[in-house]
């Protein structure tokens, strides 16, 4: 999976190893994955800001996500002058982009 992708909990230097963050409904009842360590209930903006500001990597899954929420974090993550680089990463279906006309460059 993705999250075995990113894991580098093997570390020595505790400041180099991932922390794995994610949001929840208050409503959902599902148990979160095992390397979050971090659970931020949904509507708490401020909380959440925190954790994208001091992201270098945020990962969306738009089929699971709500959509306000990827918006409001796709719009800190803009506002906010970083001084090295970060990574946003946006996972969707092939079927969002079906619709999307080809983009064909003349050789």
């Amino acid at each position: 999976s993705m999250v075995d992708e990113f894991r580098n909990d093997h570390l020595d230097d505790p400041q180099k190893v991932n922390l794995f963050v994610g949001t929840q409904d208050s409503n959902e009842n599902a148990a979160p994955p095992v390397l979050m360590k971090r659970i931020i209930q949904k509507g708490k903006a401020r909380t959440l800001r925190k954790f994208l500001i001091d992201s270098d990597v945020v990962i969306y899954d738009l089929q699971s996500s709500d959509l306000a929420e990827a918006e409001f974090a796709l719009k800190t993550m803009q506002a906010t002058e970083f001084e090295d680089e970060r990574v946003f990463i946006l996972i969707s279906s092939p079927m969002a982009w079906s619709d999307t006309k080809p983009k064909t460059k003349m050789i």
